[in-house]
């Protein structure tokens, strides 16, 4: 989990879903989402600021059974021709996996219906999507003042 931890921002990720209750309509408030680690991940994110009104990369981590079929890079590409779609090796001891990442708008419905659709598409090669993440900079949008500093960065004597 460390791995995605860069450059101080938060990156809000799930991993290893095995949920029970997944709806089909869109979820918009705090109190619409599951009881479950998806629901948990979009909490969390309310909680640190986080805009849903606008788009973000959302990262889709597709793991397999065995090494990387190279049909399911090619399946992943054609399927998602403006996603950007890697194969992922982090070091020796880390697994390789292929990353989707999609430019869209977050919501609880986007994420459930991408993962489920890449299970789809990569099953036949032994892989499965079940982690998904996205960066975000709960100071992006709105600067905090320490005390004694101005509007413009300069310090108040």
């Amino acid at each position: 989990m460390d791995r995605y931890k860069r450059y101080g921002v938060t990156y809000a990720i799930m991993k290893d879903v095995s949920c029970g209750v997944r709806v089909a309509e869109e979820q918009t408030s705090t109190g619409d989402w599951p009881n479950n680690a998806d629901g948990d991940v979009m909490r969390r994110l309310v909680a640190n600021g986080f805009d849903f009104s606008k788009p973000y990369d959302v990262d889709f981590q597709v793991d397999f059974e065995r090494e990387i079929d190279g049909r399911a890079m090619h399946a992943l590409k054609a399927q998602y021709p403006h996603a950007r779609v890697e194969h992922i090796v982090l070091g020796p001891e880390d697994s390789p996996y292929i990353q989707v990442t999609v430019h869209s708008k977050l919501t609880y419905d986007f994420v459930i219906r991408m993962q489920d659709a890449i299970t789809e598409l990569v099953k036949p090669f032994g892989g499965w999507c079940d982690c998904w993440g996205v960066l975000h900079d709960p100071f992006e949008a709105e600067r905090i003042i320490a005390p004694g500093e101005l509007q413009n960065g300069a310090t108040r004597h």
